[in-house]
């Protein structure tokens, strides 16, 4: 499965406009956020907690592939991740959820 890039960056979107897909993941090489605004925070925890991706996305085309890697590039296990987006040049524009991801 190949991730598409395409859209634009909303400069007055809000976050909660989010997609996420495939969510869950399925034999994917990466997840998709669509609709993102322009300056946003990414972070995504794994369902204990820990950090395992972060990332700034200041500019691009409204759409982020996540690789299914962590930090240090290496691929990640199955399981139940949590992902945080934060409008960077509004903080109060944040939202977040859950992410599946099945090899």
């Amino acid at each position: 499965v190949y991730c598409l890039i395409a859209d634009k960056f909303s400069t007055e979107g809000n976050l909660k406009n989010v997609m996420v897909y495939p969510n869950p993941s399925k034999n994917s090489s990466c997840i998709t956020f669509d609709n993102l605004t322009a300056n946003v925070g990414l972070k995504i925890f794994n369902i204990a907690g820990e950090h395992v991706f972060e990332k700034a996305i200041e500019n691009g085309n409204g759409r982020y592939d996540w690789q299914l890697v962590n930090n240090s590039g290496e691929k990640i296990a199955s399981g139940i991740y949590i992902f945080t987006l934060v409008n960077m040049a509004a903080p109060s524009d944040k939202t977040s959820g859950k992410l599946a991801v099945i090899k």
